[in-house]
């Protein structure tokens, strides 16, 4: 099985390190956007398994939905207006030219993510796409091109998510599987990895990817 994993705004493939081992025997592919470090396209061709994380999603459906065998979303949206307003996340664009650092922490720390990380993160922030990435959160709408896949679709999500309210998740999931995690926040591949993995095997088994 070909498995590739796209994280999300303001973090790097790091995210998937713990979720990604737990598949030793399948073709696991962890690009890299660039918001962090250099962008990095490895693995992204031909059919796979997509397993994205939050703005990831977006991303996924914007350019390789036709590549998709399955989709497995987790703390992901199809459109993020419903989670943020539009004049917020401009003046994380401001912050974000005044001064990257504090605000990059302010939002990593709002998500959960441990110091460890945070620090390994802060110092390759690529300003210019981390800026390109608050463009798409304010103008992408994805939901359409969710309608139009044909595969298979999961969602995760966690009840203790402070970016994606899970109030507003089940109404953005509507008519999907969604599932959620009861302590979890908004970065499960790294907070809870192993119930990540438990959710994409049993899913990927359900509906025989696992070839």
């Amino acid at each position: 099985m070909k498995l590739i994993f796209v994280h999300g705004w303001g973090m790097n493939s790091e995210i998937w390190l713990q979720v990604a081992a737990g598949f030793p025997d399948d073709d696991v592919y962890c690009p890299e956007l660039g918001f962090v470090g250099a962008a990095r396209a490895h693995g992204i061709c031909g059919k796979a398994v997509y397993v994205t994380h939050s703005l990831g999603t977006m991303w996924a459906l914007k350019h390789h939905a036709a590549d998709m065998q399955a989709l497995i979303v987790i703390n992901g949206f199809t459109c993020f207006h419903p989670f943020t307003l539009e004049r917020t996340l401009r003046t994380m664009q401001k912050r974000l030219a005044r001064n990257a650092g504090a605000q990059m922490h302010s939002f990593w720390d709002s998500c959960g993510l441990p110091e460890e990380m945070q620090n390994n993160l802060d110092g390759a922030l690529n300003t210019d796409k981390l800026q390109d990435g608050l463009e798409w959160l304010i103008d992408w709408d994805m939901a359409d091109a969710l309608q139009a896949l044909s595969v298979p679709i999961l969602s995760l999500g966690g009840r203790e998510d402070l970016v994606l309210p899970h109030d507003k998740m089940q109404a953005q999931w509507a008519g999907f599987d969604l599932q959620t995690h009861e302590q979890g926040g908004h970065i499960l591949p790294l907070s809870h990895p192993d119930w990540c993995v438990d959710k994409i095997k049993d899913f990927t088994r359900e509906h025989g990817l696992e070839k």
